[in-house]
């Protein structure tokens, strides 16, 4: 399948996964290192990285304060479901657009 993205606003949706894109010459932190992430420590230093990036929105700080006083495990799971269903929503909105366009 052909890599194609579509914007909207500050978003890309590239492959299926919706990116922020660099906002006042910052660029948000690689998301992926949590994947190879073994020390809470580490975890910890990466969370107060994310929240320090001027990249991250006041939304998604304030998201990641709450969830981080949750069960990180039960705090995942909703995130992945809230993830799945924005994306949903992305998806008909863009689908919508196209449709209009």
């Amino acid at each position: 399948m052909a890599e194609r993205e579509l914007a909207i606003g500050g978003a890309s949706k590239r492959s299926g996964r919706l990116e922020r894109r660099a906002t006042k010459g910052a660029i948000m932190p690689d998301l992926s290192v949590f994947k190879n992430v073994e020390s809470q420590a580490a975890a910890d230093a990466y969370v107060e990285e994310i929240k320090a990036s001027s990249a991250c929105s006041c939304w998604l700080k304030a998201a990641l304060e709450e969830a981080l006083k949750r069960d990180p495990v039960d705090a995942a799971n909703d995130a992945e479901a809230l993830s799945m269903i924005l994306q949903v929503r992305a998806a008909a909105n863009l689908h919508e657009m196209t449709r209009k366009a």
